[in-house]
């Protein structure tokens, strides 16, 4: 599990120095501190959320498929080159996200003028989310080791699939239609709640 987690750590340490580096260098050209708005309404840092997360669901949906023998597997030779892949994939998660929290972490970075200061926020932001994954899927391994049959690698490659597709699709949902919806742009069912 550490050699699987290192290797995904890798593509998510690579993705997230790059663009900490670049956001510096950017500043507020960057559409994710951009207050501009776009000729339909729409803000610019939503159109990248939606497009890289859109992207990302589309690689997760397509992996997902892979695993589960639907499509031919890219990495069928090379199982390292998957978790590099993954782990650049959940890296590009801060490439889209929208959030003010998030952005006070960018306009501070930008606002240093150091890209490797800038680049070292961002491997660190995205550390700490890791470490949170790392814990649970500890915790998960522990309590789950009596279970013998139940982690059988088909089981294991089945329900990794699933979960890639799941999530994947979520992505493109949540962010290709409903998102959009919002301003005006498709339509995506309302809720009497909402």
């Amino acid at each position: 599990m550490a050699t699987g987690l290192g290797w995904l750590t890798a593509g998510m340490l690579t993705v997230s120095a790059a663009y900490g580096f670049a956001a510096v260098l950017l500043a507020d050209r960057l559409p994710q501190l951009s207050e501009r708005v776009t000729a339909g309404g729409m803000p610019v840092r939503l159109v990248q959320s939606y497009v890289v997360f859109g992207l990302i669901g589309v690689a997760f949906v397509a992996l997902g498929l892979s695993t589960l023998g639907v499509l031919p597997d890219p990495f069928a030779r090379r199982p390292r080159a998957r978790l590099v892949v993954l782990g650049a994939l959940i890296g590009g998660f801060l490439i889209g996200r929208p959030y003010p929290l998030f952005d006070k972490l960018i306009e501070y970075a930008a606002q240093t003028g150091n890209p490797l200061y800038g680049a070292g926020v961002f491997i660190l932001q995205s550390a700490g989310n890791l470490l949170v994954v790392a814990v649970l899927g500890g915790v998960l391994a522990l309590v789950g080791r009596g279970g013998g049959r139940a982690w059988r690698p088909e089981r294991v490659a089945r329900a990794a699939g699933l979960a890639l597709i799941a999530l994947g699709t979520f992505l493109v949902v949540y962010w290709d239609l409903r998102v959009p919806s919002l301003f005006g742009y498709g339509w995506f069912p309302v809720m009497p709640w909402n």
